[in-house]
């Protein structure tokens, strides 16, 4: 439970650290301009907004802000979609190319012989975190119809069958 409350308040911090991370990450290890550079400019803000969605749609769950916690379904998407988009920024943007000097963090702290290694890294990473992230918000959308209808049927049944205090 303290993972998932923890996790609750987490959301607000990486709905700007993570795409930022990604995006700034780019700036920081000198990485060339070019059509890498150009699809990040619209990768990031989606990111942006896939978990911002996914915030919005998780907070507007009534179990959840009464409890102050995700579910357990949303605390392993989310948790993993952070960590696979973290990850994503440190493995990022290694050419292939063995005269491209490599400008991924990773890279730039290990050298450049496990450019390769970064390379691969972050082409399976990458597509992760954002198959994680849309998957997580396509599972807050699909909670929260639940969680309503669920509360309905409860207060149905309960003025159908009030409970007595004697």
């Amino acid at each position: 439970m303290y993972f998932r409350r923890s996790l609750y308040y987490i959301q607000f911090a990486a709905l700007p650290i993570v795409p930022l991370w990604v995006f700034a990450g780019r700036g920081l290890f000198g990485v060339y301009l070019g059509w890498h550079f150009f699809i990040q400019c619209f990768l990031c803000p989606l990111a942006f907004l896939v978990l911002l969605g996914t915030l919005l749609l998780t907070l507007a769950r009534e179990e959840v802000r009464r409890d102050k916690a995700v579910s357990r379904l949303d605390a392993v998407l989310l948790r993993a979609a952070y960590l696979f988009g973290i990850a994503y920024g440190f493995f990022m943007i290694d050419a292939p190319i063995p005269h491209d000097r490599g400008s991924s963090v990773f890279t730039t702290l290990f050298g450049l012989d496990l450019n390769v290694i970064s390379y691969t890294i972050s082409n399976t990473v990458g597509p992760l975190a954002a198959v994680l992230a849309l998957t997580a918000l396509w599972q807050s959308l699909r909670q929260l119809p639940q969680e309503q209808r669920e509360a309905i049927r409860a207060r149905l049944l309960g003025l159908l069958h009030p409970v007595h205090l004697d």
